[in-house]
């Protein structure tokens, strides 16, 4: 449910407190330090800086299911009277960070659209020119995640878009990447990875990613060899398994009058207007 305006208003510094009380403490964070530093005046700095931090909880909090979270068959339009153009998203329920198959998802959806070359892009943007992008992701969080396609386009074509777009994401659902299409994203993935540590706000990033999720101690060094592992077999089994099979949600910001007729197809229409979203 979206948070309101009205609903931020009701909102005090006592609960505010009380929240972080309840959530945030020295004893459910880690630091991470990377870069070139003195280990022994790092470690005297941050035990000043830190070392009378004691509130807080003594283990994390659980977090909740996010099971139920995503309504299929829902249209959401943010109004935007008059607006020409329409930003869209295709939403369905995703995997929690660690799933078993997250390099075979990570290949297949490489191949459905999170590349330039992708099938999405292909056939969005240079088959019927109705964008000049789209993308999938899989956000993978603790507890669950979420697919989504983004793109936007002209008013008039918002409902060929999303129509176009979930063709693409039931034939890859249906038989999974080509042995071509496969190869060349592994290929692509793992060449892109080391740029993610050239920097020390890369490593200190990608250690916290291993640690938080309880990813394997080799997970970074193990990286391009286990994405170059990825069979086909692999990627259509997470295709058939992950991508969605049913109706999704989608949001889509524009002129709603506008958008509400052709988008009512894909589901029931709910008009939100921007002054009244938190």
């Amino acid at each position: 449910e979206f948070a309101t305006a009205k609903q931020l208003t009701t909102v005090t510094r006592e609960a505010l407190h009380a929240f972080a009380s309840a959530h945030i403490g020295p004893r459910v964070s880690h630091l991470y330090v990377a870069g070139n530093f003195d280990a022994k005046g790092t470690l005297a700095l941050i035990s000043k800086l830190f070392g009378d931090w004691v509130q807080g909880p003594a283990t994390a909090p659980e977090v909740p299911s996010a099971r139920g979270l995503i309504e299929p068959a829902s249209v959401v339009i943010v109004d935007k009277p008059e607006s020409t153009q329409v930003q869209l998203r295709i939403v369905a329920a995703g995997v929690p960070r660690c799933t078993p198959d997250y390099f075979a998802i990570l290949a297949m959806n490489a191949v459905l659209g999170g590349a330039f070359t992708s099938r999405l892009m292909r056939e969005i943007r240079v088959r019927r020119s109705l964008s000049y992008g789209i993308d999938s992701s899989f956000d993978m969080l603790s507890a669950g995640g979420t697919f989504t396609i983004s793109s936007h386009t002209q008013t008039a074509t918002a409902a060929e878009l999303v129509r176009a777009a979930l063709d693409v994401v039931g034939a890859m659902r249906a038989r999974g990447p080509t042995a071509a299409e496969l190869l060349r994203v592994k290929r692509l993935i793992a060449g892109l990875y080391p740029s993610r540590l050239e920097t020390s706000d890369g490593i200190a990033a990608a250690l916290s990613e291993v640690v938080h999720f309880g990813l394997p101690s080799d997970w970074i060094h193990q990286f391009p060899s286990r994405i170059a592992g990825v069979r086909r077999v692999d990627a259509a089994r997470a295709a058939s398994k992950y991508l969605p099979k049913g109706a999704c949600a989608i949001v889509a910001v524009g002129d709603a009058r506008a958008l509400s007729k052709d988008l009512g197809t894909f589901g029931k229409v709910r008009v939100v207007r921007p002054s009244n979203l938190g």
